[in-house]
């Protein structure tokens, strides 16, 4: 039986009593204020009901013939379908067990019979607004998701369009700057060349950073995860950017333990990671300054600390195996205290100060911080203004093959 009011609300009440009088009393209360009343007269047909069209609130007497209001709640609770609905209790029993025991089962409030129409009807709209509230906040979480994987998407197809003309623009400054022109001519024009070049690969770094995050983003990166020589890894990773560093007028030490197991990870992805940390260890460091690299290992217990501010994530705690850990150390200028929080995190303000002195957005980084995750591993960052910065990359070791 289902009585509309006048007035219909979205709000739908199932009332479930075996004593016409409370059914007829509640109907009354409940559509006077505006709400869609349903009735069950047991607890059987109140499950039935609630599976053909869920209510959003349910008023459930305790003591009914075949099922009672406790055993109909735990049903309801233990249905996907039904699980989420607020169950008020509406009984005679005053003494506390059952009170207890009307929670236990999964009941949200508990109104004594005989009742004030007042205060059910106080009850009913504090649960619904509840509800309301949670409903909303799904939908914005939801709304949100969508938002930022249509973000993702539509970076990703950027960076694929944007990838086409820049390289055409590289390879033909490429051959430029290396066979075209004569003997006179070269100085000239290969520097004019040279430096076209280079802002396209600089410009290829950016699309590339852009384009992992949107995936990562996205939820779309996938790992190719095999055992790595970290030694290897450097040593590519170092000749990459060996002539960058040179052109800067910037020194690049870097040192491998002679017993450093493989890294499990990535081998592309863990590449990037270095990549960016030596690029932004370029970017910010002047003219004479130097960079350091070690890789070593330690147990599963977290990066080492250091002087200055610090910002890191939490640690592993699983204890499985050796860590691989990858320190990046420079002289450049460190970052304000300010500053600090913000390390590793996509920039709202484009216009911050530390970006600004470097020329750069922090992508960098951030994709850092990303794939670091990706590969389980945690990221720590040591800085003082003025001093330099020390970034920490711990990700999981295996064991070398005999």
């Amino acid at each position: 039986m289902t009585l509309v009011p006048s007035a219909a609300a979205p709000e739908s009440i199932l009332v479930v009593d075996d004593e016409p009088v409370n059914l007829e009393v509640l109907t009354y209360v409940l559509a006077r204020a505006g709400y869609e009343v349903r009735l069950a007269s047991s607890g059987t047909l109140a499950l039935q009901s609630v599976e053909t069209d869920p209510p959003d609130l349910i008023l459930l007497d305790i003591m009914m013939p075949e099922l009672d209001g406790f055993e109909v709640c735990q049903r309801l609770k233990n249905n996907p379908r039904s699980r989420g609905i607020p169950v008020i209790f509406l009984s005679a029993l005053d003494e506390i067990e059952g009170k207890l025991h009307a929670f236990e089962v999964g009941g949200v409030d508990y109104i004594c019979k005989p009742f004030e129409a007042a205060l059910v009807l106080a009850r009913v709209r504090t649960q619904l607004q509840q509800r309301r509230t949670e409903r909303d906040l799904v939908r914005a979480r939801v709304e949100a998701e969508q938002a930022s994987r249509a973000k993702s998407q539509f970076l990703a197809a950027l960076s694929h369009e944007l990838r086409t003309p820049l390289n055409t623009i590289l390879g033909f400054s490429e051959i430029i700057r290396d066979t075209l022109f004569g003997r006179d001519a070269v100085a000239r024009y290969a520097d004019y060349a040279g430096d076209i070049y280079d802002s396209g690969r600089y410009l290829l770094t950016l699309i590339d950073d852009i384009l992992d995050i949107a995936k990562i983003e996205a939820g779309q990166a996938t790992l190719d995860v095999v055992p790595i020589d970290v030694r290897q890894v450097v040593r590519a990773v170092i000749r990459l950017v060996t002539i960058h560093a040179r052109e800067a007028g910037i020194t690049i030490n870097a040192s491998c333990a002679s017993d450093l197991p493989y890294l499990r990870g990535d081998e592309r992805g863990v590449k990037r990671i270095l990549f960016n940390l030596l690029s932004n260890a370029i970017r910010f460091s002047p003219t004479g300054g130097s960079i350091t690299l070690h890789a070593t290992a330690k147990p599963a217990a977290g990066p080492p600390g250091g002087d200055g501010q610090t910002r890191g994530d939490s640690e592993r705690t699983d204890g499985q195996g050796d860590m691989i850990v990858l320190t990046v150390e420079d002289t450049g200028v460190g970052v304000p205290l300010d500053q600090i929080e913000r390390l590793g995190m996509l920039p709202d303000n484009p216009s911050l100060r530390y970006n600004r002195a470097g020329g750069g957005l922090g992508l960098g980084l951030a994709l850092v911080k990303a794939l670091t995750a990706l590969h389980g591993g945690t990221l720590s960052i040591t800085t003082a203004e003025g001093r330099g910065t020390t970034v920490t990359v711990c990700m999981p070791a295996v064991a070398r093959a005999a």
